[in-house]
């Protein structure tokens, strides 16, 4: 329980913590492509729940 109080409450808050920030040297792939990938793995999830749950289901 403390590390889901710790570490995944926190990321879906979006309270960063020092892991998920990069070094302001880093090239833009990295500055940019990875925050992009953190919205989009949240949107997949999202999408994913609902496909499971049945909310994308037709009537």
């Amino acid at each position: 329980m403390t590390y889901a109080r710790t570490n995944v409450v926190h990321a879906a808050l979006g309270n960063q913590k020092a892991d998920w920030t990069t070094k302001s040297e880093a090239s833009l792939v990295l500055s940019w492509g990875l925050p992009i990938l953190r919205i989009l793995s949240w949107v997949f999830t999202a999408i994913l729940l609902a496909g499971v749950t049945g909310l994308l289901r037709k009537t």
